[in-house]
């Protein structure tokens, strides 16, 4: 009986072993894969270059998250999908990000493997109240991830003032642009919790303020490594282009000279070939000089070439001996 058990316990024994390994990768993979943010700043830039929200969000990952981190933000759906999504390589140049949406229901997903800590995503929010000198703006979203420090940034539009926010704004500053910035902070956000927003402030005009300050910098793509910039590559075509008709030129003469060397054909100077273009018959075959007898012509309709001398018919209009033209 003990033999007959004996294998049935080994095969459980290994089957819980093995469902133990599993289990332990399992949750090594889960613990590779939490995202967390040290710091999370969400700007809020109203009235800058278009007549609603910029909205902007800036965040670093915590030194424990494992990189590259997939990272999911939602936002409004009717307002995506965003303009940038983008990082910081180890230069602290920003470069856009691939990434994909999918929308359910009045949300928009946007999803993207971030390569280093730090990554930007960038949209505008048509929610801005402008039907008065009173502009309000509301904001709500809610993050799969821990945040421990969140900033709440806003800049003051040209022209405006009496800015206001919920949570409460702390004291003015001046930015490195020469703007109005205010702050309203917040500390250990768990994940999933709540983040709202609202503002207000007085504003009588509808400038811009990217028409006073000018444009919003964007990230752009990375150059491929070694890649010539556009300028550099039409040279180049054009120089590789150049050498190839210079050489198919060169080509061709050679040919043409062997050619016309095979077949025992002189090959003409510049100035023989204008002068044949000037209108000079070709230099006829020579003959022996003829005898013109007493019989035959009469001496008045006898004359002589003024080249050669040899004698010429009334009717010749050039010498039969050296091609000269006769002379009248």
């Amino acid at each position: 009986m003990e033999d007959v058990l004996a294998p049935k316990m080994r095969r459980l024994l290994s089957s819980l072993i093995l469902i133990l390994i599993l289990s332990l990768a399992a949750s090594a993979a889960l613990a590779q894969s939490v995202v967390s943010l040290s710091s999370l700043e969400i700007a809020f830039w109203p009235e800058f270059d278009r007549p609603a929200m910029l909205v902007i969000y800036r965040g670093t990952f915590s030194p424990d998250t494992s990189l590259p981190a997939s990272v999911r933000i939602d936002i409004p759906a009717k307002y995506g999908p965003p303009i940038a999504v983008a990082f910081i390589d180890a230069q602290g140049q920003l470069l856009n990000l691939e990434y994909t949406t999918a929308v359910s229901g009045d949300t928009m997903s946007i999803a993207f493997s971030a390569p280093s800590a730090n990554f930007q995503i960038e949209y505008y929010d048509s929610g801005l109240d402008l039907s008065s000198t009173t502009r309000r703006y509301s904001f709500a979203t809610a993050l799969a991830y821990p945040i421990d420090s969140l900033t709440l940034q806003v800049q003051q539009p040209v022209d405006a003032s009496g800015m206001q926010g919920t949570p409460a704004l702390g004291q003015p500053r001046t930015g490195s642009d020469g703007l109005t910035y205010f702050d309203a902070a917040r500390s250990n956000i768990a994940a999933g919790s709540a983040i709202t927003f609202d503002i207000s402030y007085t504003k009588a005009t509808d400038t811009l303020t990217s028409s006073v300050q000018g444009p919003v910098v964007t990230p752009d793509l990375p150059p491929e490594p070694g890649a010539a910039t556009q300028g550099d590559d039409t040279i180049l075509i054009w120089a590789i282009v150049g050498l190839v008709g210079v050489a198919m030129v060169g080509g061709g003469v050679v040919m043409y000279a062997r050619s016309r060397a095979a077949a025992g054909e002189e090959i003409e100077s510049p100035a023989s070939r204008r002068a044949k273009l000037k209108g000079h018959p070709p230099k006829p075959k020579e003959v022996g000089p003829r005898v013109v007898s007493p019989e035959a012509e009469s001496p008045q309709s006898v004359s002589f070439c003024h080249e050669c001398g040899n004698p010429v018919q009334s009717a010749d209009l050039f010498c039969r001996n050296c091609g000269a033209k006769v002379r009248r």
